[in-house]
């Protein structure tokens, strides 16, 4: 695969991850890109991309703080 087929693929992965509000920590989002496959993935990584693309730590519905994406850069359901 590709590099940028490969990038794309891990973009698409790490916001599916986001729209669950489930990862209150980078580790465990590392941990859960590791398990689909993305071996090169480290938390230093996650920060950089939770940082481009605007991801911050809110309360969900159980009232865990969690990453989450703005609205309109979440998937499309």
């Amino acid at each position: 695969m590709r590099s940028s087929a490969k990038q794309e693929e891990l973009v698409k992965a790490f916001k599916a991850l986001l729209k669950e509000e489930k990862f209150s920590s980078q580790g465990e989002i590392v941990a859960a890109l590791q398990e689909q496959g993305f071996d090169n993935i480290n938390q230093s990584k996650v920060s950089r991309m939770l940082t481009k693309f605007g991801a911050v730590r809110t309360r969900n519905a159980k009232m865990e703080m969690v990453y989450c994406l703005p609205a309109e850069l979440g998937v499309p359901t």
